[in-house]
This record gives C-alpha cells, sequence and structure tokens, in this order.
C-alpha cells in the first residue's frame, strides 16, 4: 500500500487534470455562444439586475452543456476513474495508519500485551 503522502499527492494530481478538462469544455461552449452571437447587456438598474440574473441562467446552462460534453469525452471518463481511484488509495492508505495509530496507542495502555482473541 502506499504512503498516505503520496497517495494525497495522486489524487491532487488527478483532479487537476480533471479540472483542465472540464475547463476545456466550459471554454468550448463559451466560446460557441459567443460566435452565435451572445445577448445584448441592460441599461438601467432593473435592467441590469435582470441582465445578471439571466446571464447567471446562461452561464449555467453552459456549465450543464460543458459537463454533459465532458461525460461523453472518453478521457474525461478516464480521468473520473483514475480520480476515484486514487481517491480509494489515499483513504485506504490513510485509514490504515491510523488504524495502526490505534493499535499501538491500545498496546502500550494495555501495558504491551499481544492483541487479544476477537
Amino acid at each position: 500500500m502506499a504512503e498516505p503522502a503520496a497517495s494525497w499527492n495522486e489524487v491532487a494530481s488527478r483532479f487537476s487534470g480533471l479540472g483542465q478538462k472540464l475547463r476545456y469544455h466550459y471554454q468550448q461552449v463559451r466560446t460557441a455562444e459567443e460566435e452565435n452571437g451572445g445577448a445584448p447587456g441592460g441599461e438601467g438598474g432593473t435592467e441590469q439586475v435582470n441582465e445578471a440574473i439571466r446571464k447567471l441562467a446562461d452561464a449555467i446552462d453552459d456549465v450543464v452543456d460543458a459537463v454533459s460534453a465532458a461525460v461523453k469525452d472518453p478521457a474525461v471518463k478516464a480521468d473520473v476513474k483514475g480520480v476515484g481511484s486514487a481517491l480509494s488509495d489515499a483513504l485506504s492508505s490513510s485509514f490504515a495508519d491510523v488504524s495502526e495509530d490505534l493499535r499501538r496507542a491500545f498496546r502500550r495502555r494495555d501495558g504491551d500485551t499481544p492483541d487479544a482473541p476477537a
């Protein structure tokens, strides 16, 4: 089993790679929208609020479109599996270390007696 620090570094690396691919898909969706005309900005106070809400809704739509496109990308699927595997390894390694620390602590508390059968 890998050391916890190495496992968590792997998790971070895989999340970074996945994030880059998701950003790429998001940028593709935004670029396509901008090339198709975009939307005009509002002028007055109420119009500005309405425009901000519309832009937020458009951004949410773009994120959903990007995620939908990204889910179909085999490289993103592979990264998601890799992130899950790395996260599982990191958690397993960390819990194994904690478990061993607890065993040692209980042995010391019991006067270095061997583990009793369960």
